[in-house]
């Protein structure tokens, strides 16, 4: 007979206990991913809104994200590439309490320079944050650690289940 230690019933459900730790960490990842866009939300929030023209330096590759007070303002941007205009539709809505931002456009360089903003509306620029780079992260931990988790309790309960089983008499 086989020791207690070793039998597929006393075996630690490894799979199942490692699932359920990456789904911790996708918890954690997406907490933090939150908490990363509230803070940055706020700063956004307290930006003063200008509406003179703002230049802004961008290296290539960076970006500024533009805000507006008004959901239909119109932002143009004259940089190294030549002039960009939105479409007067927003991508987002931010709101905290305090009053309603739209992100309205994003300023992505192609190549170093300055780049001129210009809104029909009060805006101001913020540059693109990477808070939204833990959300992912979390979501794909936490489908991993799920499928993870079901596979080692489906094998957890049916070692256990075959280790109750009883033998058949010796005929």
């Amino acid at each position: 007979m086989a020791s207690s230690d070793t039998s597929p019933a006393a075996r630690r459900p490894w799979l199942m206990i490692i699932g359920g730790v990456l789904v911790l960490l996708a918890v954690a990842s997406w907490l933090l991913a939150m908490g990363l866009m509230v803070m940055e939300a706020r700063d956004v929030e307290a930006l003063p809104l200008e509406t003179d023209t703002q230049t802004v330096r961008l290296e290539a590759g960076e970006s500024t994200r533009v805000f507006s007070e008004s959901a239909q303002a119109r932002c143009t941007v004259d940089g190294p590439g030549g002039q960009e205009t939105n479409d007067g539709y927003p991508v987002a809505r931010l709101e905290l309490g305090s009053g309603e931002l739209h992100r309205v456009m994003t300023v992505d360089a192609e190549e170093s320079g300055e780049y001129t903003v210009d809104c029909t509306a009060g805006f101001t620029l913020h540059a693109q944050g990477s808070a939204w780079v833990a959300l992912p992260l979390g979501c794909a931990l936490g489908c991993v650690g799920f499928v993870v988790f079901v596979v080692g309790l489906v094998l957890w309960l049916v070692r256990r289940s075959a280790a109750r089983t009883p033998l058949p008499p010796a005929g």
